[in-house]
């Protein structure tokens, strides 16, 4: 994930949701990995290892 955070220039807030108990709070990240395996990928994708 800080690869990729590195590499992607982005320049919005992340957005904010609500939890079950109606608190509102905001992501970390705008990105949003599953999985170390999607995140392998998505750097392949980008870096070409």
């Amino acid at each position: 994930m800080e690869e990729l955070n590195k590499f992607l220039i982005i320049k919005e807030k992340p957005p904010i949701y609500k939890t079950k108990t109606g608190r509102e709070k905001q992501r970390d990240n705008l990105i949003r990995i599953k999985s170390a395996v999607v995140a392998e990928e998505l750097l392949e994708l980008f870096f070409g290892n």
